[in-house]
């Protein structure tokens, strides 16, 4: 400040704010008197010196509000460019912007609190301004006024608040690395504008709207992410390492427990096996015993060895007599056996049923006629219900017409009451739209001349309904069934036109029954009446599985007559019998056998004592309720390929999954043995074909029976639905058949697992046991 004053004294130059604060300083020390107070004495003599307010505000700043070092700075900067062309003039010094404390007016609260000046940002002004001024050619320097300084304030003082909230927001060594980087910025002005906008609109503070903030912290956030890379890394090789040695103790472990138990489970089998054989053997031969006693009263299926046709009736009247001496047994209790002898004789009803459906030949048809006339001559309580045969696609209409009239002609004859005649329709609802079957049927019922006044048959559901019967259930094409056959010579691949145009299927079957056998105006129950359905000419079994359906129902309480059934064959047609019957003796094992309590259990009982548990395991799994165990693909996946461990992990697994496949092998269930958790397993169950109706849909089946000699297999008792495995071509019939072949094991028995491939087979070989 001397030099500026004696710079002035010697060139006559206009005094400045700085002479003028050094005379007040001089004035101060010398007098001792306060600086504020020779100030105000100061401000009384300011028209006498002729001072401008500008000098007069830069003179009160530099006494006032600036620090020694700011004086000192601003007076180098004085004297170095002078102040009529330098950075600073009167106007720059003397600014509110230059003073510690003060803070521009601010609309939000929280910005008006922080946009006050400290003494580092009065600093950070001057060296901002003086940088800008140099940083200019000499042409386009501007000496700052009162307006730069408080616009420089407010970028000065902004950029000051955002480098605290970046100081925040990242440690103390990064931030003081950033922060010589962003000052050197800022004093190029590249951050004016920004901060300029954010001073303006004062918005939340957020240094991420800076450009150059947000690339400082997106610069750190990836050395964040670097670090933190690294340390994962490391901590995961650390992790790897102990998981790779817990891994191989719980492998060892896991081995040698599942050794032991597969020795155990073994021993276990070689005990077990032989009993489960014996006693589902023994099981299946009482059930078929049991079923034979059963059919020989209720679903008998008859061979005609001589005479043909002509013996049915006295066949009929033989099954009459055995199903009354076999009530006992087949009652479920002397209440139930006592109703059935009372009814036996006194309400006994016949049934004939000649379905001509699908057409037989002229002679039998005949032959079936004088048959079913014999029976319904011999009481008022019988009756003969005929169905008309059913015209095809290839079927001319005279042939169907004429066949029609003679069956009409032979009843007329035979003195038959044919007046009964019933018109059927089939619900259409779900029918697919290429099913070309007629969508109605007739059928008559018949009663002999001489009872026409006094049979029953004729005050039926059916004659009260206006001789109709509606919403006849229509079966699929996909379930309808081949005629049985044992023959497999015999036994078609596909069903054609008449045989899908005839076939009715058992709950259409059991709906026309229902409606010739319920409604009649009669006080007594109808769970009192006992009916005997004689099927004159079986074909598809659908009558008599609508007949056992009706007997079920009775069993069960509903209100339904006691419904018997009897089929009889002719010798010519063996093949049909063998196959109707096995297929008869299927269903009761499957429907009837298995439900008795007498037939126990499916499967053996056994002890704790018998059982081998299965041992807890550490990282193996077992499968399912199977003894096989395997590695779960989790645990086997453990390790990366880029992975220190993954090549010894690999080779640990491969040859824990060597060994065991071979426990496994040993493991794996055979028939009848016994598994280590529940009672013992091995399918040995003999179910025959589902004949509801709905439920045979699957083409393909798979049976299982216990194992055999095969010195002992009679062909004719192999078990309905059986057929061994390991197949031979069978080229007699048809394309793409096959036939079944024994396969003797090493042991010399013979077991069991079967497969149905074809429709002809589920309807024919699985359901005849001929193999």
């Amino acid at each position: 400040m001397r030099n500026i004053t004696m710079s002035s004294a010697l060139t006559r130059a206009k005094p400045n704010c700085f002479i003028h604060f050094h005379q007040i300083e001089r004035k101060a020390k010398i007098h001792g008197a306060d600086a504020m107070s020779l100030m105000e004495s100061f401000q009384k003599g300011v028209v006498g010196f002729q001072l401008s307010p500008a000098e007069r505000s830069a003179t009160c700043n530099l006494l006032v509000h600036m620090t020694p070092a700011q004086r000192v700075h601003l007076a180098k900067i004085g004297s170095t460019y002078g102040m009529a062309r330098g950075p600073f003039s009167h106007a720059a010094i003397g600014s509110k912007g230059m003073r510690t404390g003060w803070k521009p007016q601010c609309e939000s609260p929280w910005w008006q609190e922080r946009m006050g000046n400290t003494t580092e940002t009065v600093d950070l002004i001057i060296d901002r301004i003086l940088k800008a001024w140099q940083n200019l050619p000499s042409g386009l320097r501007k000496t700052a006024e009162d307006a730069t300084v408080l616009h420089t304030q407010k970028v000065v003082r902004t950029f000051q608040l955002h480098l605290e909230d970046l100081q925040s927001q990242l440690p103390a060594e990064a931030f003081a690395a950033e922060k010589a980087k962003l000052m050197e910025a800022f004093m190029l002005g590249g951050m004016d504008d920004a901060l300029k906008q954010q001073a303006d609109a004062q918005p939340v503070l957020d240094c991420s709207t800076i450009p150059e903030f947000k690339a400082v912290l997106e610069r750190q956030e990836s050395q964040f992410v670097i670090a933190a890379a690294n340390k994962r890394q490391e901590l995961k090789k650390q992790l790897e390492s102990a998981t790779f040695l817990s891994l191989m103790e719980d492998l060892k472990h896991d081995k040698d427990k599942v050794s032991t138990f597969a020795t155990k489970l073994q021993l276990a089998r070689s005990n077990w096996g032989q009993a489960v054989q014996a006693y589902k053997r023994a099981r299946r031969n009482k059930g078929v015993e049991r079923i034979t006693h059963l059919m020989r009263s209720r679903l008998d299926i008859k061979l005609i060895q001589e005479n043909g046709l002509v013996d049915l009736p006295r066949l009929y009247n033989l099954f009459k007599v055995t199903a009354l001496q076999d009530m006992p047994t087949i009652a479920a209790d002397a209440t139930q056996w006592a109703k059935l002898v009372r009814v036996a004789c006194v309400s006994r009803e016949t049934l004939v049923v000649l379905d001509f459906g699908l057409s037989p030949n002229l002679t039998d048809m005949i032959k079936c006629v004088q048959a079913a006339e014999n029976i319904a001559h011999q009481s008022p309580n019988n009756a003969i219900l005929v169905r008309y045969p059913i015209k095809y696609t290839s079927q001319s209409m005279a042939t169907w017409l004429n066949f029609c009239r003679k069956i009409e002609d032979k009843l007329l004859s035979a003195g038959l009451d044919i007046e009964g005649s019933i018109s059927a329709t089939f619900d259409l609802s779900n029918t697919h739209g290429n099913d070309k079957r007629e969508g109605t049927f007739m059928i008559r019922l018949c009663v002999s001349s001489a009872f026409q006044e006094t049979s029953p048959w004729l005050s039926c559901k059916a004659f009260t309904q206006h001789r109709c019967i509606n919403n006849v259930p229509l079966i699929p094409v996909k379930d309808m069934q081949l005629i049985p056959q044992a023959d497999l010579t015999k036994t078609k691949e596909h069903l054609s036109p008449a045989e899908r145009a005839a076939q009715l299927g058992p709950r259409a079957c059991r709906q026309v029954l229902e409606a010739v056998l319920l409604g009649r105006a009669t006080s007594d129950s109808c769970r009192s009446r006992r009916v005997v359905v004689v099927d004159a000419c079986p074909t598809f079994g659908d009558w008599m599985a609508a007949s056992w359906g009706l007997h079920a129902a009775w069993l069960q309480g509903e209100e339904s007559p006691c419904v018997v059934y009897m089929s009889a064959y002719t010798s010519d047609c063996a093949s049909q019998h063998a196959g109707m019957k096995a297929r008869v003796q299927g269903m009761l094992l499957d429907e009837w056998w298995n439900s008795q309590v007498e037939a126990g259990p499916s499967e053996p009982g056994h002890t704790a004592e018998e059982a081998v548990e299965k041992p807890e395991l550490r990282l193996l799994a077992w499968s399912g309720d199977q003894c096989r165990v395997q590695l779960p693909s989790m645990a086997r996946n453990k390790f990366e390929e880029e992975s220190e461990f993954f090549a010894q992990w690999d080779a640990a697994c491969v040859s824990t999954e060597g060994i065991m496949r071979k426990l496994n092998d040993m493991n794996s269930q055979e028939p009848g043995t016994k598994t280590p958790s529940g009672p013992p397993s091995g399918p040995v169950d003999l179910p025959g074909p589902d004949l509801s109706g709905e439920s045979v849909t699957s083409l393909k089946a798979a049976l299982d029976i216990e194992a055999v000699d095969q010195s002992s297999i009679n062909t004719a008792d192999v078990h309905p639905g059986c057929k061994i495995q390991n197949t031979v071509p069978y080229f007699g019939v048809g394309q793409n058949k096959t036939t079944s072949a024994f396969f003797e094991p090493p042991s010399g028995r013979l077991w069991s697992h079967i497969q149905i491939n074809s429709r002809s087979w589920r309807q024919s070989f699985g359901l005849t046991g001929a193999l």
